[in-house]
């Protein structure tokens, strides 16, 4: 999430699409990434060992949208050449009017990465693009509480 000024942006890099900010919950504030869907982040990294990609995420409320309807997460990886798409998951309940409740994400990134037996799969020495989207289902704002590539 510390890396959002080198993600790509799209539609296009603005406050309304991409942020930074906080959500207070019981009187603790939590910083956290906001994605008006549509939106979709890419990150370029490489990965030295084996890892994963971990997150957490809820639908949040805007002044703009009291109920929002919902949004799809959907995170992939692609080489330039090829896309997988490693999870989709639709989030929708909001359960207290401006939070939907934190529902958490695990992906096994070890075929993306360390070492492999093999003369020409090289995970460790591709760039890899990592893809975060927030397809509207209808619409709504997404909040990322934590959003990194961890070693396991």
């Amino acid at each position: 999430m510390r890396d959002l000024a080198g993600a790509r942006i799209q539609p296009a890099a603005s406050a309304e699409v991409a942020r930074m900010g906080d959500v207070v919950s019981n009187g603790v504030s939590t910083p956290v990434l906001f994605l008006t869907s549509p939106a979709r982040l890419t990150w370029s990294m490489r990965f030295s060992e084996r890892a994963d990609l971990e997150a957490s995420v809820a639908l949040v409320s805007s002044d703009a949208q009291a109920a929002p309807a919902g949004v799809t997460v959907r995170i992939g990886i692609s080489n330039d050449r090829a896309y997988d798409e490693l999870r989709a998951m639709p989030v929708t309940a909001v359960h207290d009017g401006t939070r939907s409740a934190w529902q958490p994400i695990r992906i096994d990134l070890s075929s993306y990465s360390g070492w492999k037996l093999s003369l020409f799969y090289r995970p460790s020495r591709i760039t890899w693009n990592v893809i975060v989207n927030a397809d509207a289902a209808p619409g709504g704002t997404l909040a990322l509480r934590t959003l990194a590539v961890v070693p396991h």
